[in-house]
This record gives C-alpha cells, structure tokens and sequence, in this order.
C-alpha cells in the first residue's frame, strides 16, 4: 500500500493537518510542527504497515508489525525526535541489514547479547528484540526524559 493509501487510515485531525502540510509544501509555505508530524505518521504508517492507536496532547500510540507481531510503541510528539527516530528504524527499516547479517551467522532463537548504547526511547532494541526473541539487551540512555519513555514501549 502506497502512502495516499495511508491518509484514510489516519484519525480525522491527523488528515486535516495532513492536507494542510500539503498545500503548504505546493505553495511553499511555513509549515507547522503538528503538519510536519501528521506527514511523518503517514509515512511510518505506509513504510511498516501499521495503524493509529492513541492519539494524546503529549504522545501518539503505533500499532507496528515488527517480525510479525503487532507491537504498540509510543512517540512524544513534536519537537520531540521520537517520530523520526521509529521512522528510520521501523518505517524504513535502517537496521535490517545488520538483522540480515546476524541472522545468515546466528540462530534467530540464541540467547545472544546486545548492547545499545544511546538507547533514545528503545526503538532500536525493540527492533532486534523482535527479531531475536531470547537476545539480553541492555539499553544504555543518558537522558532521563528518554529513559522513562522507555517503559512505554
């Protein structure tokens, strides 16, 4: 399914601030915070098939399938970077790859040992946890705001 697909998906004020980004982007006009994020949601939702959730003042709930199981993840919104951070790695899928490379080296079912260090909100071990369902990982964060998003995932 391409990303036009996608918009009747979307919650109705999430389309209304998704059409305002585009007009904006066609006539080269200033374009907010909450049009810039409904454009990202559009695209982590056509990349990895998912579906909208929650949508709240200060966070946005995902349903991404990830190896197959649907996995609720949360996003701070805008400023936050939290939405492009589950774009690269869930929508494009960044860190593939890597999954591809350990999985062609490794049983998918070892218990193997993963740290991931500046963890951000966990997307990245979320990923190889889905994909290494017996891998330890130990996610290292710094940032507190970061830290304690990280129980929402």
């Amino acid at each position: 399914m391409n990303e036009i697909s996608y918009v009747k998906v979307l919650p109705r004020d999430l389309r209304m601030l998704l059409r305002r980004y585009v007009l904006k982007k066609l006539f080269g006009l200033k374009i907010s915070y909450a049009e810039k994020e409904a454009n990202i949601i559009l695209r982590i939702l056509a990349k990895s098939h998912g579906s909208v959730k929650e949508v709240h003042s200060d966070e946005i709930r995902l349903s991404i399938p990830v190896s197959g199981v649907n996995v609720i993840v949360s996003a701070r919104r805008y400023p936050s970077s939290d939405l492009g951070i589950l774009f690269q790695v869930l929508g494009k899928k960044e860190y593939q790859p890597v999954i591809d490379i350990l999985k062609k080296k490794l049983n998918p079912n070892a218990e193997i040992r993963i740290i991931d260090a500046g963890a951000n909100v966990g997307y990245v071990s979320l990923f190889f946890k889905a994909n290494f369902v017996n891998a330890k990982i130990l996610s290292i964060e710094v940032d507190s705001d970061n830290f304690t998003n990280q129980a929402k995932l």
